[in-house]
């Protein structure tokens, strides 16, 4: 009996070099040995695939390689498969750096209706004292946040496969939360009887065509697009996918980034194109990278570039029109999700995140979490409690004793 090991490199799907153990037994030279290859499958899950032969080096795109291990087929509990499992589940926590950032998206999304909805965003036509240009600012750090849990989900997504279970599953969830919270905000009397409506109830009832929650809709919409949308984009060429990207972006981005007045069918990022927008550059990151961006510097600091023009370009937009009475319509363009700052932070703050290597009880304890997170936009996002919440935690004695202001509303 004769033990092998042996480590080598590989390159994945995204050109990142990375290592591989083979670890098993060779009974004898006459007994036949049996490749046991443990992937990672799209739901995260564990998997052996087994070969005859030894050509390992043959690595699918869509795969996440997590060990390999050499054993006879007959004698695989006694050999070191085992071994070789127990670090692809150690492996498996590559993911919990996407999983840390889609907490903290959340709670980014969180801070946002915090401030737009609890009355402390103060309208820009007005004077702007410290602590409001504080509060902007601090809505520029966050306002990736909506696009940053898009490509999330676009990350995961492409190389998924449409699931009608999956899809009633989310629907189920989304519509037990809409009715369950919005039916007790009334009888407990968080809704004025006099704000109850038949519209209300409607909104209850049906939330995904309603547009009760409006990311979930645009999702609905793009998971049942899924089947057309993934193998379109799957079989595209680096070349191709590129125009694409460069068409969309410069229509539905670019463009009203730089106009100096509003397009009139401009839904804002609030829409399902905006989503197929951030869905497909999610999948060109899956598919081929950003050499540029895999350095964490040049990430970060991509983002902070969105923050800055964020929040720079609105407050430009503040003095000219306080100075000249014009360009009223677009003085919060910069903070919509479609505008080019917002979503060139969140492309910095994904990849920064991407090519991060958490591991540990942060990484355990985010993956545990992560799937909580809808739940958490779920319940504070409810017809019946979106404006009240913020009120619980204080918002109004943030806002100077309740006084009225226009506000944004993300």
């Amino acid at each position: 009996m004769k033990k092998i090991f042996k480590e080598a490199k590989f390159k994945d799907f995204k050109g990142n070099e990375r290592s591989f153990t083979v670890c098993g037994v060779l009974l004898d030279e006459k007994d036949g040995v049996t490749m046991a290859t443990v992937v990672q499958n799209e739901d995260g899950v564990l998997n052996q695939r087994h070969k005859e032969d030894d050509d390992f080096m043959e690595f699918p795109e869509n795969t996440l390689r997590i060990g390999i291990s050499f054993c006879h087929e007959h004698d695989q509990a006694k050999s070191e498969l085992g071994k070789t499992l127990a670090e692809g589940r150690a492996l498996k926590e590559d993911k919990a750096n996407l999983e840390v950032l889609r907490c903290v998206a959340m709670m980014m999304v969180v801070v946002l209706h915090y401030l737009g909805k609890g009355g402390l965003l103060p309208d820009l036509t007005a004077p702007l004292s410290v602590q409001d240009m504080a509060a902007w600012l601090l809505e520029a750090f966050c306002i990736v946040a909506v696009n940053v849990y898009m490509m999330i989900s676009g990350y995961f997504l492409c190389e998924s496969s449409f699931k009608l279970s999956r899809l009633l599953t989310l629907w189920l969830q989304l519509w037990l939360y809409s009715v369950g919270i919005g039916v007790l905000a009334v009888v407990t009397g968080i809704v004025p009887a006099a704000e109850v409506s038949t519209h209300y109830y409607l909104t209850l009832l049906f939330p995904v065509t309603m547009g009760h929650y409006w990311f979930l809709t645009a999702y609905v919409f793009l998971y049942i697009l899924l089947p057309f949308v993934g193998i379109g984009l799957r079989r595209m060429t680096k070349q191709q996918f590129q125009v694409t990207l460069v068409l969309l972006f410069a229509a539905f981005c670019l463009i009203k980034s730089i106009l100096p007045f509003r397009l009139e069918e401009d839904g804002k990022g609030y829409d399902c194109i905006w989503y197929l927008c951030v869905f497909c550059a999610a999948a060109y990151l899956r598919r081929f990278g950003i050499p540029f961006l895999q350095k964490k510097s040049r990430a970060l600091l991509l983002y902070l570039i969105g923050v800055i023009g964020t929040f720079g370009e609105a407050m430009l937009l503040h003095l000219f029109y306080q100075r000249t009475g014009s360009l009223e319509l677009i003085l919060k363009i910069p903070y919509e999700y479609n505008h080019i700052f917002p979503f060139l932070a969140s492309v910095g703050l994904f990849c920064l995140f991407l090519d991060s290597d958490i591991r540990g009880k942060i990484g355990s304890v985010a993956v545990k979490i992560a799937p909580y997170t809808l739940g958490v936009y779920l319940l504070h996002e409810n017809l019946g409690v979106r404006y009240a919440w913020q009120k619980w935690l204080g918002s109004d004695r943030l806002h100077g004793q309740g006084e009225k202001r226009h506000c944004q509303d993300p």
